[in-house]
């Protein structure tokens, strides 16, 4: 047990110490002194240890009515937080209910949708077939109507695009019958197609026939329309053969009355050439001039003829033949008139020698037409 002596030397030291210590230089006393100063007015002497426990308790009082109000506040805000959650989750609940029973009620829809999705999609498919089918098989109204012309009145470019366009349909719809025989529908496409063709050569024909009439004048232009109607028209042969005598018979006409105007007026193209019968005292110039127009003649009609036909590719076998044809029926029209005035030549001219020069001339255009 500790002496009396080492109780007050403990004291003593200790007490040193508080006498000794620098309380100014100590952070923790000079905080709570300086709290007790500003809120307790501690610098007044006269303050008691009673007054400074009241003046602390009074302080700690209402710190814990600020924080008591405080804490109410942060309640108050927390409840209506709280509500607010609440209505939220009310209104979350009830979007709930209502999407599920809206996704209940759109269940059926959504899958009539799908339906008619389906049934869009096969509509669609069955539209592109139909669509493809007819842009194959059949003729649109535009090229109906352009086919319908009156070959007298003549036919235009778009005649013949629908012309091309029903000449390949009716190739498909061929092609396609041969390997579905049994298709009826098909069947009464090509009965029709048929028909339209048939029609529509007959057209071209009228139309050929029209453009003929116009071609007994001496310096003739192609229309480019009857060159095409040429080329198009020989897939029929027989319509072709007579589109040609039509196109002859034009011809002959005209150098029929170009051959009497030569020989009784001259030539009317300004190169002031006397008429040839001026010249029928003189045999061998006489004949000479009449074979000499003659010649030029033809050989203008072989050029006018080779330009019409040059594009009638698919009768490249026979198309020398045709073109000799009616070259040959052109000629005719000279042969009555010719024949006459070469018999009368012959007849009247005692002179051998003369007759002699006349069977050489004759003989050399014998070879020349050949």
């Amino acid at each position: 047990m500790p002496s009396l002596n080492e109780n007050n030397s403990n004291n003593n030291t200790r007490l040193d110490l508080l006498l000794n210590a620098r309380l100014d230089e100590n952070e923790s006393f000079m905080e709570a002194f300086n709290y007790l100063n500003e809120n307790l007015n501690v610098g007044n002497a006269n303050v008691t240890e009673q007054a400074l426990r009241m003046a602390v308790e009074d302080r700690e009082l209402a710190l814990n009515q600020q924080y008591l109000e405080q804490f109410e506040n942060i309640n108050s805000q927390i409840q209506s937080f709280v509500g607010k959650i609440r209505n939220m989750n009310t209104i979350c609940h009830e979007m709930t209910n209502r999407i599920q029973m809206n996704k209940e009620k759109t269940q059926e829809l959504l899958k009539k949708t799908a339906i008619l999705q389906n049934e869009k999609k096969e509509l669609e498919m069955k539209q592109t077939y139909l669509s493809d089918f007819f842009a194959k098989y059949l003729l649109t109204e535009e090229e109906e109507k352009a086919l319908s012309l009156d070959g007298k009145n003549g036919i235009n470019d778009s005649f013949f695009k629908a012309f091309n366009h029903l000449i390949e349909v009716n190739s498909n719809v061929t092609e396609r019958i041969a390997i579905e025989p049994e298709n009826f529908a098909l069947t009464e496409i090509s009965q029709l197609l048929s028909d339209k063709l048939e029609a529509s050569y007959n057209t071209l024909y009228l139309s050929i026939q029209n453009e003929c009439r116009l071609l007994n004048v001496e310096f003739l232009d192609l229309k480019p329309i009857l060159i095409q109607s040429f080329e198009h028209i020989q897939t029929k042969p027989e319509l072709f053969l007579k589109a040609l005598e039509d196109y002859s018979y034009a011809r002959k006409s005209f150098l029929v009355r170009a051959f009497i105007e030569i020989l009784t007026k001259g030539n009317k193209s300004g190169t002031s050439q006397k008429p040839i019968e001026q010249l029928s005292t003189d045999p061998i110039r006489y004949v000479n001039e009449m074979f000499s127009w003659i010649q030029s003649s033809i050989l203008n009609e072989k050029e006018i003829l080779e330009n019409l036909l040059r594009g009638c590719h698919k009768m490249a076998e026979t198309i020398t033949e045709q073109t000799l044809s009616v070259l040959s029926s052109i000629s005719e029209a000279f042969c009555q008139p010719l024949r006459l005035r070469v018999e009368q030549c012959i007849t009247r001219e005692g002179n051998c020698i003369v007759l002699y020069r006349l069977s050489n001339l004759l003989l050399y255009f014998v070879d020349t037409f050949k």
